[in-house]
């Protein structure tokens, strides 16, 4: 309503919560003032009837937003890249005309429509029946309360700040807020209700459409941001944020259903708005490559405070309890990792059953991590032409031809080939090789090629934790999973890469490092980076408990020594071994530690478990100085 420089940008955005498109049936939107001075004098009457959300649910309304588009979609914000208009927002500046053909300005979208900006009420209602002539007082005494006989059949909803207006329009409490904008939290569709809103003023450095940036004075539970045409935000946006994709699950054994996963990091951790991200799965084998064959937009998503965002069918933290990352075992009777707590889901729209492996048929995959997505499914970015029609090179070549669909960049992305000259066409001709696969862009993780005839494709591949560089093969490993069950983490022994490399599925939870990492101490505390992660201890903070404490217990008249350490509940990967010694020198991994007990702890993530050796193994030793001692090994799987 009050963006920076000149008002000519103001919008109102409307959502069907349903989402898809929805006719706007004798809908109006009235602009009344929320100020003392002229509470509930209506200042604008705009005309929606006949218009209609767009595929994504969302419209937008705006003087002149219909035209060459004014700027409305431009490049990214200097600041965050909070994005301008989706293509499936449908985006109009409602007109009307007099019988006579004069246009109704009081009516029609113009330049400072939202007014005043010091208090105002935005109201959506069916059937208006008032004057479209002359602007009505719905308070006429000015006492809050709309006087009788109100001209509207149906109030659907409203939105207000300042005085007031009426005890049926919520009025947002924004303390010294004065706001530039208002946004509704994402999911919660409650009409007419003032908890539904976040808002704030608007950062006055970039003007105009790219003006999107909240300042320091906002109020809601975080400080947003203004998305015109697109889903709300859901987390603040950062300046220093950037994505990549972290892990995929593209063919896991058995039915894939909804074991399919795309999880997104943000490379500087944290929670961070993915609004203007898209991910594109792209047609990488056959004769018409480079065909979006699906679209998955990040709008209204964000990562978690660990920096990751996990992705997959019905995602959701309603169904958080139940989505088959559960902690529990699998039909092969292996662990079944559960995503951390502080990890975001998520399930954008088109996000389906096999989405992955059905689009992709399991073969050459492309996925492509874009901001500012301007397409639709059926794009070619491979057709051999530049944006404007002309010659560019040949299509289907591998080269992307049309950057034009993007108005950011190519994030990150990674590709695989299917290398297999046996394989046919649909008349079952061979073939030939430059149409067996093609890799868009980003990471060529292809294995197999050329050295063999047949090669594979992962049916998992992950990112390691500490290699965030986009469009880099050497930042991932991956494999076939071994197992039956769909939520099987094992990789095969003899198709991974690296070859050497005991990898495993690790969704919403953070990947692993390279051996380089595991080894070193990062912040000088004598515990090695595996260690800390295995005792849930931060490796860039110093701990002053260095690893497991000693204990003496005493069983039955007997001093036995003991071990007390922490150790993470879920831990998929990770293997915890007590060993015994009695010289320091032999070290055995055996029956020879009982364990006393194992407590959980109060963060929910760890155990607290004491140990000593066993009845049998301490009889053993010497009745005379006797000596035995306890070490806990750490190893990855």
């Amino acid at each position: 309503l009050n963006p920076p420089g000149t008002d000519s940008t103001e919008y109102v955005e409307i959502i069907n919560p349903a989402g898809g498109i929805v006719g706007m049936n004798d809908l109006w939107l009235l602009v009344v003032s929320a100020r003392a001075s002229d509470l509930g004098e209506v200042k604008k009457i705009i005309d929606l009837r006949g218009q209609s959300t767009g595929p994504n649910g969302l419209a937008i309304f705006a003087d002149g937003i219909e035209e060459p588009l004014q700027g409305w979609v431009a490049p990214l914000n200097g600041n965050f890249g909070v994005p301008l208009v989706s293509p499936l927002t449908l985006r109009d500046d409602p007109k009307f005309y007099s019988s006579e053909g004069i246009e109704n300005t009081d009516i029609n979208f113009g330049p400072d429509t939202l007014t005043p900006n010091s208090g105002l009420a935005v109201l959506l209602v069916r059937g208006f029946t008032g004057s479209l002539t002359t602007l009505i007082d719905l308070d006429a005494d000015n006492n809050g309360v709309f006087d009788a006989g109100v001209p509207w059949t149906q109030l659907i909803d409203s939105v207000s700040f300042g005085s007031v207006v009426d005890p049926s329009v919520p009025s947002l409490t924004t303390g010294a807020v004065v706001p530039d904008n208002l946004s509704r939290y994402v999911g919660n569709v409650a009409a007419n209700s003032a908890g539904a809103w976040f808002g704030g003023q608007m950062q006055t450095s970039i003007q105009g459409p790219l003006a999107t940036d909240y300042s320091s004075s906002t109020f809601g539970t975080f400080k947003g941001a203004a998305s015109p045409g697109r889903i709300n935000v859901t987390a603040a946006p950062s300046s220093a944020a950037s994505f990549v994709i972290n892990e995929v699950n593209i063919n896991p054994p058995g039915g894939d259903n909804d074991k399919e996963f795309i999880e997104i990091a943000c490379t500087t951790g944290g929670e961070a708005s993915t609004n203007s991200y898209s991910i594109l799965l792209i047609d990488s084998d056959g004769a018409n490559t480079g065909t979006v064959l699906k679209s998955l937009s990040l709008d209204g998503l964000a990562t978690g405070k660990n920096g990751l965002l996990l992705l997959g069918r019905d995602y959701i933290e309603a169904n958080r309890a139940v989505i088959p990352w559960d902690g529990t075992i699998n039909s092969n009777g292996a662990y079944v990792p559960k995503p951390a707590a502080a990890t975001r889901l998520g399930s954008p729209a088109g996000m389906v059953d096999d989405v992955i492996g059905g689009a992709t048929d399991n073969g050459a995959v492309s996925l492509l991590l874009v901001r500012n997505f301007n397409g639709i499914e059926s794009s070619d970015i491979d057709d051999g032409k530049t944006a404007d029609g002309a010659p560019a090179g040949s299509a289907d070549d591998g080269v992307i031809d049309a950057p034009d669909f993007w108005s950011g960049e190519i994030t990150d992305a990674i590709g695989m080939r299917y290398w297999d000259t046996n394989r046919k066409d649909a008349a079952g001709a061979a073939l030939p090789p430059a149409l067996v696969g093609r890799v868009y862009g980003g990471a060529d993780l292809s294995q197999g090629e050329p050295a063999v005839t047949v090669g594979y494709t992962p049916d998992s591949i992950a990112r390691y934790r500490d290699n965030t560089t986009a469009l880099s093969a050497p930042a991932w490993y991956g494999g076939d999973l071994s197992g039956t069950a769909g939520t099987a983490t094992a990789y095969d022994a003899a198709q991974r890469f690296p070859l050497t490399f005991k990898g495993r599925v690790t969704p919403g939870l953070p990947n692993i490092p390279t051996a380089a990492y595991d080894a070193l101490d990062t912040d000088s505390d004598g515990l090695k980076n595996l260690v800390e992660e295995a005792i849930n201890s931060i490796p860039g903070t110093p701990d002053a408990i260095k690893g497991p404490q000693v204990a003496r217990l005493d069983v039955a008249g007997t001093i036995y020594p003991a071990m007390t350490y922490t150790r993470l509940k879920n831990a998929p990967g990770l293997l915890y071994e007590v060993q015994t010694s009695s010289d320091l020198t032999t070290w055995v991994t055996t029956s020879d530690v009982t364990q006393v007990s194992s407590v959980d702890n109060p963060d929910g993530l760890t155990q607290t478990v004491v140990v000593r050796p066993s009845t049998a193994w301490y009889n053993t030793l010497p009745a005379t100085a006797k000596k035995a001692f306890l070490r806990l090994k750490i190893t990855r799987q």
